[in-house]
């Protein structure tokens, strides 16, 4: 038997595509130029998983862009599943859509070893939510957050803090849907959820959108990714600077030598002063922009946040 290396995560496709169809995202045009979305038999799967089992493997990650699948009939694949792997005694990761989950699907998941979720929201803004394409809401986000909680899992979040046609008003309900749910009180997380912004690749349909409205610039070699500039100036100073602060802080994670280094416990003094202080800045900037008043450059502010940084993590 093939020796099992100690923490190999296997990764398995119980399905592909997706039944939506998200402005940014490339998956259904990949697969058919069009929602779609293709689960394979709960057999199949079992005996996948079975095989490498067999050899040793317990840990397993279902790439899936969407695992639970459409309506009642995803749920009841799902559920058909989850019996057969469950007496495997494995631990798997998943990515789903917020209103695919049930309180009951949940429960039954992380009994069959469930222990981490990736689950796609996007924004806690209305407006955005829609010109995504989204298809979802504010509420059923929050709703979906909460059954993983009280089922024992705390979710991982798939967000855009930034798009090309977001307003101060945007940012603001992004920020407050992100602090009302408890999702930025872990730095590794809030570096991540405050600083990202939307990539719109060749192939969907948001780079189709921009395209024809004339704002686009192929980027690359070919092409595939396009830059597109913000219709609030605002908004753009704003993502300059957060993704600025952000950035620095992810780069000093990967530093071995640093006290928020990402193999060190995650609430250290340090982790935890840091993490604080990105969500103050956050605040801070919404709050000038909010002033009307003139705003500084990106670059003066910068070497202000920089010496800023620097204090907060030389402190620990």
């Amino acid at each position: 038997m093939r020796a099992c290396p100690p923490d190999a995560v296997i990764s398995i496709l119980a399905s592909r595509g997706c039944y939506n169809h998200c402005r940014f995202c490339p998956i259904p045009s990949f697969y058919n130029k069009g929602p779609e979305w293709n689960g394979r038999e709960p057999k199949h799967i079992f005996a996948e998983i079975n095989k490498f089992v067999e050899q040793g493997y317990t840990k397993f990650y279902f790439a899936d862009p969407n695992f639970i699948g459409p309506g009642e009939n995803g749920r009841e694949r799902t559920l058909e599943l989850i019996k057969l792997i469950r007496p495997l005694k494995i631990t798997f990761g998943m990515e789903t859509r917020p209103n695919d989950l049930t309180s009951g699907i949940l429960e039954k998941l992380v009994a069959a070893g469930l222990n981490s979720l990736l689950l796609g929201i996007e924004s806690g803004s209305k407006s955005v939510l829609g010109s995504l394409d989204k298809y979802s809401s504010k509420a059923v986000s929050e709703r979906a957050i909460r059954l993983c909680r009280e089922a024992g899992i705390e979710p991982e979040v798939g967000f855009l803090m930034f798009v090309p046609d977001s307003t101060v008003l945007d940012l603001r309900d992004n920020f407050d849907f992100l602090k009302n749910n408890n999702l930025l009180d872990r730095l590794d997380r809030t570096t991540n959820l405050l600083s990202h912004c939307q990539i719109v690749l060749h192939g969907t349909s948001g780079y189709d959108r921009f395209r024809e409205e004339g704002r686009l610039r192929p980027t690359g070699m070919f092409g595939f990714e396009g830059e597109v500039a913000y219709r609030d100036e605002t908004v753009a100073w704003m993502s300059e600077l957060v993704v600025y602060a952000c950035h620095y802080v992810l780069r000093e994670m990967e530093n071995n030598d640093s006290p928020v280094f990402w193999e060190k416990p995650r609430h250290t003094p340090a982790h935890i002063s840091l993490n604080d202080y990105l969500v103050f800045l956050f605040e801070r900037l919404l709050h000038l922009a909010n002033t009307g008043s003139a705003l500084p450059t990106a670059v003066e502010t910068k070497n202000d946040l920089l010496a800023d940084l620097r204090k907060q993590i030389e402190a620990n």
